[in-house]
């Protein structure tokens, strides 16, 4: 509820910041400023979106440099960062390491936690699973923990049983806890 009333792009279409909690940033990229939203060409074929859509760099710059440097930021957006023209997959590429120890996005609907490193620096970048799609679909949602003691993000998975239920997301792990943890280069405890 609380999330919610933060609304989302009263700050512009490109994207727009919010500090959740102290020290804690969050930021919504708008990843779909050009996407053809399912359209066909002239011909009428399909306009394929995938490494052709465009983002707001100077919106988010202006944002990172307005928030406090210490902060822990989490980058929240649609489309996975291999959608994006080849530019703005750089461009967002050194801004993820420099400033971002979260990333999340979707759109693929595969559930996969990745550590990205440039330099060395980290960032864990997790794909959301499906859950608004065919029920005969792996259906889910993950759950993300920051421990602010140990340098650590933990993801939860739960998916949809043939029970009509939630329970713990296993086939989207592949494991028997359900979880997948990464350690990123944050040190929370500083922050």
């Amino acid at each position: 509820k609380k999330f919610a009333e933060y609304t989302c792009c009263q700050g512009g279409l490109g994207g727009s910041g919010w500090e959740i909690r102290d020290g804690l940033m969050v930021y919504c990229l708008n990843s779909a400023l050009c996407s053809a939203g399912g359209l066909n060409d002239i011909h009428g074929k399909a306009i394929k979106d995938e490494k052709r859509l465009f983002i707001d760099t100077r919106t988010l710059n202006q944002w990172l440099q307005a928030t406090k440097p210490n902060s822990t930021r989490v980058l929240v957006m649609h489309h996975p960062m291999e959608w994006l023209a080849d530019w703005a997959m750089d461009e967002l590429g050194c801004i993820i390491s420099e400033y971002f120890a979260l990333v999340l996005c979707g759109h693929k609907h595969n559930a996969i936690s990745t550590l990205s490193s440039r330099g060395g620096r980290k960032s864990v970048i997790c794909s959301a699973p499906p859950l608004f799609t065919c029920k005969s679909d792996s259906l889910g949602y993950s759950i993300i923990s920051i421990d602010t003691e140990n340098p650590e993000i933990k993801v939860t998975y739960r998916q949809w049983s043939n029970l009509r239920n939630f329970v713990a997301g296993t086939a989207f792990t592949g494991n028997d806890t359900n979880g997948i943890r990464r350690t990123s280069y944050y040190d929370f405890t500083k922050q």
